[in-house]
C-alpha cells in the first residue's frame, strides 16, 4: 500500500501557492500514515484572508518533466509497475457536527490531456511530458506521486558519466550473476529490481534466483529471493569464466 508522508503532503502547498487551496496532514488512530485535510481560501473583503476546511476540491494542474528518449519504455514500464500498488492515503473533512473520511481515487480520469515533445539537452535527446490534470486535488496528488516515484527510481538506476555516455548506477544490473559472500559456491541471477521508498529516500534491492546446473545448454533455476546490494557480491565462478574466455 502506498501512502503520502507528512512532508510530501505539505510540499504540495508550494505548488498550490497561486490557487485558493492548501493541504495539511493530520494524524489518525488507524495507522501511522496521515490523512489529508483540504482547506479553501476565504476572502470576504472585511476580514483577513483565512482558510476553512473543505471537501476534496476540483482543480486544474500541469506537471512537466523530461526523460531521456532511449529510456522512454523503461520509464513507462517502471510507472506501470509502481502504480499497481494501491493508494492508501485518505482525506478527511470536519465540520462542527461531524467528520467524513473519504478514499482518494487513483486513475487516469484526472488527465485532461497529455503532450509529448522531443528536445535536446547537451546533445542528448529527451522527451518532455506535460500532463494537464483536471479533477479532484487528492487524485491529482496521487497520480503525480506515482510519476515522481518513477522519475526518482529511474534516476537511481541510470545516469551519465563525464563523457556523456549512459551508465547503470546499480552495482548489479539485471542479468548479473552474483553470490552471497558467505556462500560463494552458489550462483544467483539478478532477475529484476525491487523498489523501496522510506522517509522520502529511494532504494533499489535485487530480486535473484539460484542458478542450478548452469554449465549445460539449459539452466534451471531455484527459489527466488530479494537481497540488498550489501548482501551480495560478484560470482566467483562467473568471473573465472570471463577470464578464461
Amino acid at each position: 500500500m502506498k501512502y503520502l508522508s507528512d512532508t510530501e503532503i505539505l510540499n504540495w502547498n508550494i505548488r498550490l501557492e497561486k490557487s485558493d487551496y492548501s493541504v495539511y496532514p493530520t494524524s489518525n488512530v488507524r495507522s501511522s500514515n496521515p490523512d489529508i485535510i483540504f482547506r479553501q481560501k476565504i476572502n470576504n473583503g472585511y476580514s483577513p484572508i483565512e482558510f476553512v476546511g473543505t471537501v476534496d476540491p476540483f482543480i486544474l494542474y500541469d506537471f512537466t518533466f523530461s526523460v531521456a528518449s532511449n529510456r522512454k519504455e523503461t520509464f513507462l514500464d517502471l510507472f506501470e509497475k509502481l502504480s499497481k500498488e494501491s493508494f492508501g492515503t485518505k482525506s478527511i473533512y470536519r465540520d462542527q457536527k461531524s467528520e467524513k473520511l473519504m478514499d482518494i481515487t487513483f486513475n487516469d480520469t484526472v488527465i485532461e490531456s497529455k503532450e509529448l515533445n522531443t528536445h535536446m539537452v547537451y546533445e542528448k535527446e529527451y522527451i518532455r511530458y506535460t500532463y494537464h490534470f483536471a479533477g479532484n486535488l487528492g487524485s491529482i496528488m496521487a497520480y503525480v506521486s506515482y510519476l515522481e516515484d518513477a522519475i526518482n527510481f529511474l534516476s537511481e538506476i541510470w545516469g551519465y558519466n563525464e563523457g556523456g555516455s549512459e551508465v547503470c548506477l546499480l552495482k548489479y544490473p539485471i542479468g548479473t550473476i552474483v553470490s552471497l559472500p558467505k556462500e560463494k559456491s552458489k550462483d544467483y541471477l539478478v532477475l529484476d529490481y525491487k523498489y523501496i521508498k522510506i522517509d522520502g529516500k529511494y532504494f533499489v534491492d535485487f530480486i535473484v534466483s539460484e542458478m542450478i546446473n548452469s554449465k549445460g545448454t539449459v539452466i534451471k533455476y531455484g527459489e527466488i529471493y530479494t537481497f540488498k546490494e550489501s548482501e551480495l557480491c560478484y560470482s566467483r565462478n562467473s568471473r573465472i569464466d570471463d577470464i578464461l574466455n
